[in-house]
């Protein structure tokens, strides 16, 4: 989802030191899907996805402890074994090649000392190494980085790096909602900011930010696709927040840009097609220019924004649908905030007929169900927040 450079708490002090300083390393990619036993079948134990709605985060300070809500339900302990070690990032629901029963997982990093990192994922009473599991050659002495993590088509990418024995590796993991887990080899040695499914294979990208414009280029698995010059008259320092595809040959980027009038921050909206090499932008008017905008998201190629506007303490998200003249029909739907706390918004997911807003009110997570506010039970806590939320 979004944007989203998701890094391992202290990895990068260490890849750092090593990085794009050897000879290219080699993901081998496994042809047969694996399948770690993690589902309903009772392998790896599970926990049985049969609420409407789950939550993840945390709860809690200064332990900050994970907890699950399924709604209005807080659970604490839901996993069997300790998390001292683990950075869970978020959740998935998952299902197995044995019946239709889905379970709850999670992914993120668990430290294996010093300073040492693997890419994780979690069942209810067994976690696994995934380049372990796959095994990604990573070097005992070197740490694994998770970059970003996106879904799509009901799968899980996960964009990583490692350092092998002969250099640095770049590859992500693909886990479907059948319980298969693949990894997959990308171009190497690239600084890569963000990763996007597509029908086609992910899609990959990362920015050099310049003056006047901003080269992005971009990769469907290990072929370049483009490096598009991206610049918007009357802006400079144009820096990318997130990417998603509307479909299979247009990428959609939420951006910040300097406005050169009057040196203040602007959003825009800039599409690249990748099938024609052209770019495309239009100046984000409903985006006050001292909000903060979320995760974007596509569903249906319609482009989803959740905005969090902190002068009149307003919380919406914009629907864009994108018209013949490569512009955008712009909807804004508020969000319920009664009270005096200040709200904010920042995910937003779509579940059949519902729109579900990841957020928070004051120093506590909150979401939204079709524009209304619901409350999670905290426990009388000072601060808690939301990871993620899946139905």
């Amino acid at each position: 989802m979004k944007k989203v450079l998701i890094y391992c708490l202290a990895l990068t002090i260490v890849l750092g030191g090593c990085k794009k300083k050897s000879p290219t390393g080699e993901v081998k990619e496994d042809p047969k899907e694996t399948e770690i036993p993690t589902g309903p079948d009772g392998k790896g134990g599970s926990i049985p996805a049969k609420a409407d709605i789950y939550l993840f985060g945390k709860n809690g300070l200064p332990s900050a402890n994970y907890v699950l809500w399924t709604e209005n339900t807080k659970l604490d302990n839901f996993l069997s074994y300790n998390l001292d070690a683990m950075a869970i990032e978020g959740l998935f629901i998952q299902g197995n090649k044995i019946n239709t029963d889905k379970s709850v997982n999670f992914f993120g990093s668990h430290l294996i000392g010093n300073n040492k990192y693997r890419i994780s994922f979690f069942s209810k009473d067994k976690y696994y190494h995934l380049a372990e599991t796959l095994k990604v050659p990573i070097s005992a002495n070197f740490t694994e980085a998770s970059i970003a993590y996106t879904f799509y088509n009901k799968s899980l990418y996960m964009l990583a790096e490692g350092v092998g024995v002969n250099g640095t590796l770049n590859y992500y993991y693909k886990i479907t909602d059948k319980g298969d887990f693949t990894v997959h080899t990308v171009t190497p040695n690239v600084d890569y900011d963000f990763i996007a499914g597509s029908n086609q294979g992910a899609i990959l990208s990362n920015q050099t930010i310049k003056l006047l414009w901003t080269d992005v280029k971009m990769y469907r698995d290990q072929n370049l696709i483009h490096n598009f010059q991206i610049q918007a008259e009357g802006y400079s320092y144009l820096t990318m927040l997130d990417m998603q595809m509307i479909d299979d040959q247009l990428a959609f980027f939420s951006c910040s840009a300097r406005r050169d009038s009057d040196g203040k921050m602007k959003y825009l909206y800039i599409t690249a097609n990748l099938n024609t090499k052209t770019i495309n932008y239009s100046a984000a008017q409903e985006i006050p220019l001292n909000a903060t905008i979320g995760n974007v998201l596509i569903n249906q190629s319609k482009v989803y924004i959740p905005v969090t506007a902190p002068d009149t303490k307003e919380c919406y998200y914009l629907t864009l649908l994108r018209n013949p003249a490569g512009g955008y029909t712009v909807q804004k739907v508020e969000l319920e905030t009664p009270g005096t706390e200040n709200f904010h918004a920042d995910q937003i997911f779509i579940s059949g007929d519902d729109v579900y807003v990841q957020g928070g009110e004051g120093t506590l997570p909150c979401y939204w169900k079709n524009n209304k506010l619901m409350r999670l039970k905290h426990n009388n806590v000072n601060t808690a927040y939301i990871h993620d939320i899946r139905k």
